[in-house]
């Protein structure tokens, strides 16, 4: 059986302690994340917290609905055992007129009341030495990596304000969804993981000192968490994320870690993470719709 939970409610040591010992843990689910992107977050547990799931949630126009918050790759439900899990997605309340959800890849769920989306994600065990990670690039990653210029190196002490300021002025100037709201979140997601020590920053900087690509990278247990990252035009003319992701693979070769590219469905990006010889994984979105029928076009 499980009990809906509302903000003030929840145990966020018991949760934390879920997520950590959960078969399907990962940091989009610690409730230092979703404080920092879904501030208010709800949640359904069962009575000891061996199963939870968070409903980041809000309210428009008097209607109460379910999204999936900026940064936040895969939610649902998380378990020690998923037989446990099994029937917590009819106990979402019917309060919720709308909802939309990324399912992390170890929860599946029956699905047949939902419309279903397929995303595709790209990890990279990294206990293999650098040699033998460096094989399993592309041909054109190989390539781009061995043209990278020697007056390329790894600054992991900038600013972050000038980090979310390049991606503003670059890719985020194309992208419709990106908005204030969406910078606010950033900021507020960076300072909340630097207070658990969940984050590392690295940037390339050229002999001049000067910021060509930035990343931040989120830690749960094993993983590295690909969670942001811009490159200006200098940076891309130099192959400076080229640069940026082969040293932080050199870092970390022979080790347990896993680096986890958080994406993408994007074609150029997911060729791009591809090329350093990652593995894809297939997760899913589901939405449902129970908006009136007057408004139902609003979310289609």
């Amino acid at each position: 059986m499980f009990v809906f939970l509302k903000h003030k409610d929840i145990d966020k040591k018991k949760w934390d302690a879920s997520i950590d010992t959960s078969i399907n843990g990962n940091l989009y689910a610690c409730s230092c994340f979703l404080d920092a992107v879904a501030p208010g977050w709800c949640a359904l547990t069962n009575e000891d917290y061996s199963v939870v799931m968070p409903l980041p949630s809000k309210s428009k126009i008097g209607i109460n609905y379910i999204f999936q918050p900026f940064f936040s790759q895969q939610l649902g439900a998380f378990f020690v055992d998923e037989k446990y899990s099994k029937g917590i997605l009819n106990f979402i309340p019917s309060s919720y007129r709308y909802l939309e959800m990324k399912l992390n890849t170890k929860f599946h769920p029956d699905l047949k009341a939902f419309t279903v989306f397929e995303n595709s994600n790209y990890t990279l065990p990294l206990n293999k030495s650098y040699e033998e990670l460096f094989k399993s690039y592309a041909y054109n990653t190989k390539r781009n990596v061995k043209k990278c210029s020697s007056e390329l190196s790894i600054n992991m002490d900038f600013n972050d304000l000038q980090a979310v300021k390049m991606f503003e002025e670059n890719k985020g100037a194309t992208l419709a969804h990106y908005r204030r709201e969406s910078k606010e979140v950033l900021l507020r997601l960076i300072e909340a993981l630097k207070e658990e020590e969940k984050i590392e920053k690295w940037a390339v900087q050229d002999n001049k000192g000067t910021l060509l690509a930035v990343a931040h990278f989120g830690f749960f247990q094993h993983k590295r968490i690909f969670l942001f990252s811009a490159t200006n035009e200098e940076g891309k003319r130099n192959r400076a994320m080229f640069f940026l992701l082969d040293r932080f693979i050199h870092q970390y070769a022979n080790t347990n870690i896993v680096l986890d590219f958080s994406g993408s469905n994007d074609v150029q990006l997911a060729r791009f993470y591809s090329g350093f010889g990652s593995i894809k994984e297939t997760y899913y979105r589901i939405v449902k719709n129970d908006l009136p029928f007057f408004m139902k076009w609003l979310k289609k």
